[in-house]
C-alpha cells in the first residue's frame, strides 16, 4: 500500500489505482480482536512472519492503551471520550479501555465489516468489566463513520463503467452516487439489530449503555429505516461485486491511507460530547442523528 501511495499526488488517485489494478486485494492481514491479547492470524504464509505481526500488532495496541490511560488519568470529565483508530490495533485497545470504565470513540472507521468489529468491541469490553464485578452505567462509548470519500472515490470506476456502454452500465448509472447512502442507512439498521439483540438487552438491564453511531457523511440522504429503504440499501451492496468493486477492499485501504496521513499526530486523543447529548436516555438504539 505505501508503495502505490508514493506513486500519486493523492491518496484518492492511489486508492483508485489499487482497486483497479490489484483488484482491490489489501495486503494487510485480517485479525480478530479478542480480550487478554489473544490472537489469531487467518491469512496463510510463514509462521515467523506471523508470529512477529502478531507481535506488532500487541505493541501497537499496548502503546494506544498506554497513551489512554495516561490521558484519561489527566482528566476530570464525564463527558470526555478516549478518540482510538478503529484498526486491528485499536480494537483491542477499545475493548481493553472499555473494560477499564473509559469512554472511547472511535475514529477511522470507514465500512460495514469494520463497524461491526467495533460494535463487538465495546460489548465484549463491558462484558469483561461486568465479569470482574465493576461498575458500568458511566461507561459510553461512540463509533464514528466517516463516508465522505466513499462515493468520491467509486464514482468515477463506475463512470468507466457506464463510458463503455456494456451491459452493466444501466446498473452502474443507477448507484452511482447512492452508495455512501446506503452504507449509512445499513450501518443504521446494524446499529438497531445489535441493541435490540437479546445479547445486549441482558447487558442493558445491568446498567451497559447502547453504543451511540455518529455518521460523517455530507452528501448521505437520510431515510427512514423502513424495510423498503434497508432493502434497497442492501441491493446496492450486493450490487457492488458485479461491478468489480470490493466495498471492503476500499474501506480498509481508506483506513490504511487515513492512519499514514495521522501517523505524526497523536494516536490516542480526548473528544468532549457534552454538546451533543445529556444522557443515555435521550439516544434512542446508540444512534446518534
Amino acid at each position: 500500500m505505501n508503495k502505490v501511495l508514493s506513486r500519486f499526488d493523492s491518496t484518492s488517485q492511489a486508492i483508485r489505482h489499487a482497486l483497479l489494478h490489484d483488484n482491490g486485494r489489501a495486503s494487510i492481514p485480517q485479525v480478530t480482536a479478542q480480550y487478554a491479547y489473544q490472537f489469531l492470524n487467518d491469512s496463510a504464509g510463514d509462521a515467523s512472519a506471523n508470529h512477529h505481526a502478531s507481535t506488532t500488532l500487541r505493541a501497537a495496541a499496548n502503546d494506544l492503551v498506554r497513551q489512554a490511560l495516561r490521558t484519561w488519568a489527566s482528566l476530570d470529565s464525564e463527558n470526555a471520550y478516549c478518540e482510538v483508530p478503529a484498526t486491528d490495533a485499536g480494537l483491542i485497545a477499545i475493548q481493553q479501555l472499555v473494560s477499564e470504565g473509559i469512554n472511547v470513540r472511535a475514529t477511522q472507521l470507514f465500512g460495514l465489516r469494520r463497524y461491526r468489529e467495533v460494535l463487538d468491541a465495546y460489548l465484549r469490553g463491558v462484558e469483561a468489566r461486568l465479569a470482574l464485578g465493576k461498575p458500568v452505567r458511566h461507561v459510553a462509548s461512540i463509533a464514528n463513520l466517516s463516508l465522505n470519500s466513499v462515493d468520491e472515490l467509486i464514482d468515477p470506476i463506475l463512470e468507466t463503467v457506464i463510458a463503455q456502454d456494456s451491459e452493466p452500465a444501466d446498473l452502474a448509472e443507477e448507484i452511482q452516487g447512492n452508495i455512501a447512502s446506503a452504507i449509512n442507512t445499513l450501518a443504521r439498521q446494524i446499529n438497531r439489530e445489535t441493541f435490540r439483540s437479546e445479547r445486549f438487552q441482558r447487558l442493558a438491564k445491568r446498567g451497559v449503555q447502547a453504543q451511540c453511531l455518529f455518521v460523517d457523511c455530507n452528501h448521505c440522504c437520510p431515510s427512514s429505516l423502513t424495510a423498503k429503504n434497508v432493502e434497497y440499501a442492501q441491493w446496492i451492496v450486493r450490487c457492488l461485486p458485479q461491478l468489480g468493486i470490493d466495498i471492503d477492499a476500499i474501506a480498509q485501504q481508506l483506513e490504511a491511507a487515513s492512519v499514514e496521513e495521522s501517523a505524526g499526530s497523536e494516536a490516542s486523543a480526548m473528544f468532549d460530547m457534552s454538546s451533543y447529548f445529556t444522557s443515555s436516555i435521550e439516544r434512542p438504539l446508540g444512534l446518534m442523528t
